[in-house]
C-alpha cells in the first residue's frame, strides 16, 4: 500500500468481475466465467475455492457486491436475495430476501 507497485498477479480462472472485499484472512471476489464467489489466499497468492452461486453478472450489465464483515461473507444474488456465507465452511447459511434490483452490499464493523 505504500508504494501502490503490484507485487502479485494471481490467476483467478473463473473470471473476476466486481468489486472484491477482504476479510477473514482471505480476498474474495465475485467470478462471471463460472458464476460465484471465489476465496483468494493472499499467503500463497492462489485461489484456494470457489462457490457456485447464482450472482449477477456484472459483465453483462446486472450487477453483483461482496462484502465480508459481521461474521460471514455476504453477496448479492440474482433474482433479489443476498447469501449469507459462511467464511470457514462457504456454506450459504441464509438467502434473505431483497428487493428486486438490490445492487450493493457493505458492511461496517461496530467493533
Amino acid at each position: 500500500p505504500e508504494s501502490g507497485e503490484t507485487v502479485a498477479k494471481i490467476p483467478v480462472p473463473q473470471f473476476p468481475c466486481a468489486a472484491s472485499d477482504f476479510g477473514f484472512g482471505a480476498l474474495w471476489t465475485l467470478t462471471c466465467e463460472r458464476r460465484g464467489l471465489t476465496k483468494i489466499d493472499p499467503a500463497r497468492n492462489k485461489v484456494s475455492a470457489h462457490v457456485p452461486l447464482r450472482v449477477g453478472a456484472a459483465d453483462e450489465g446486472g450487477e453483483a457486491s461482496v462484502a465480508a464483515a459481521e461474521g460471514a461473507v455476504w453477496v448479492v444474488l440474482d433474482g433479489g436475495a443476498v447469501a449469507r456465507v459462511d467464511p470457514r465452511s462457504l456454506r450459504v447459511v441464509a438467502r434473505i430476501p431483497v428487493r428486486p434490483g438490490a445492487a450493493a452490499w457493505a458492511c461496517a464493523s461496530t467493533a
